[in-house]
């Protein structure tokens, strides 16, 4: 079960009615001070949106209870991530892969291949690649078992051109924690 399922469709719309109440104050207090940037300096009006902003971080944690919070939060506020991979020839010649994220480059997190990024085969650059989707997909460093894992599951099986999205990813790792809370 997910964390958005676990949640009540009650508390989800306690939630998103509270936020758009204060977007709107927010809204109206900006159209008050006769501008759109957020810049109030030592104003009561700046104070007051301030508050409202202050508000909004703990709403959702009011709802739902403490611990929720930031788990909810960085679910639904995480921008859909879309990860692409294609070798520029042979394996054997360097730099053979390019890999990208939302069309940058994907930082490289050496830990087990200083050459670089492989994927097709189960090996050192594959594993490379594994932590470092996982790592920019989650913010932080992931356990080894979870990337090898996610290597052994797709890294090592794809072709010369692939694409994996970070609902892809969220699936996945529902799908194995689920798995592992069976038994």
């Amino acid at each position: 079960m997910t964390i958005l399922e676990q949640l009540s469709k009650k508390n989800l719309d306690k939630v998103t009615s509270l936020r758009k109440a204060i977007a709107t104050a927010q809204d109206k207090a900006k159209g008050v001070m006769g501008c759109s940037a957020v810049f109030y300096g030592n104003s009561r009006m700046g104070q007051v949106i301030e508050l409202l902003r202050q508000a909004d971080e703990k709403i959702v944690e009011i709802v739902n209870g403490p611990g929720v919070t930031d788990k909810l939060l960085s679910v639904v506020s995480r921008k859909e991530k879309v990860y692409k991979g294609a070798r520029l020839g042979p394996r054997e010649k360097l730099p053979g892969v390019v890999v990208m994220v939302d069309d940058k480059p994907l930082k490289h997190r050496v830990h087990h291949s200083p050459t670089g990024f492989e994927w097709g085969y189960g090996g050192s650059g594959p594993a490379d690649l594994a932590r470092s989707i996982l790592w920019d997909y989650l913010g932080k460093e992931p356990a080894p078992a979870l990337y090898q894992s996610f290597k052994e599951q797709f890294v090592a099986r794809w072709g010369d051109k692939w694409k994996m999205t970070g609902h892809a990813i969220t699936l996945w790792m529902e799908a194995k924690a689920e798995k592992a809370s069976m038994g």
